[in-house]
């Protein structure tokens, strides 16, 4: 009887203690941040991070990425650092931790609260540019697969056979790509384009396509112009 006395009283406990880390999620108008599940740090190390238990060093902790994916929160107060500020979070699930931002970041305030965590309007507003980019199609066979994001602005383009393109990159592509009339070329020339050292941008003004190799000392260039639809080198 004694023993089973003990395991309930160590047994509320545990419940009393796990319900002060919880609270009502009420934003009562304050702005809100959500776990943006394209964030592209947040995908590459498999959750979110810059987060602590506490106001206090030594307290970090990282959440799962498929668990908190998509999740709401707002800050409820700031708790201000030597070297930058603490975000009292409270989370849809009721969970409360502290975001930091180092005070060097502070410039990135008007669109992320961190690296990880973005405002909800910022999201949502890129929610239509991720649906863009997603409905890209390059070749019959090579299609968009992910769509990264940071803070306000699309990160980077994953297509299906695993090449990466920075930012609009990926649009200037299918510019070129639109020119050609071969699928087997528009495969050939996204694998040569697929090159850690080649960078390929877009002049719309001067309908320019540049190539630029970058082979240390100094990088090479090319250009290829359209005139009248036709190919020129």
């Amino acid at each position: 009887m004694k023993n089973l006395f003990i395991i309930l009283i160590v047994f509320i406990t545990i419940i009393n203690f796990s319900n002060a880390k919880t609270q009502e999620y009420n934003p009562n108008g304050k702005e809100e941040y959500v776990f943006d599940e394209n964030n592209a740090n947040a995908i590459a190390n498999n959750g979110y991070m810059e987060l602590s238990k506490r106001p206090a060093p030594k307290t970090s902790v990282k959440l799962p990425y498929d668990k908190y994916k998509g999740m709401r929160s707002y800050v409820e107060k700031e708790i201000k650092g030597d070297y930058g500020t603490y975000y009292k979070l409270v989370l849809q699930n009721g969970k409360i931790y502290y975001a930091w931002r180092l005070s060097s970041e502070d410039k990135n305030a008007e669109h992320s609260l961190n690296s990880y965590i973005t405002k909800y309007e910022i999201y949502k507003n890129l929610k239509g540019k991720i649906s863009e980019f997603s409905n890209i199609k390059l070749s019959n066979t090579i299609k968009v697969d992910k769509v990264l994001t940071k803070g306000d602005k699309i990160f980077n383009v994953v297509l299906s056979s695993g090449a990466k393109y920075f930012g609009n990159s990926i649009k200037d592509a299918q510019i070129l790509l639109s020119k050609i009339t071969d699928e087997n070329d528009k495969d050939e020339v996204l694998n040569i384009l697929n090159k850690d050292d080649i960078f390929l941008s877009y002049d719309k003004v001067e309908n320019t396509f540049f190539l630029t190799m970058d082979v240390n000392s100094p990088p090479i260039s090319m250009f290829v112009k359209i005139i009248d639809e036709k190919n020129y080198s």
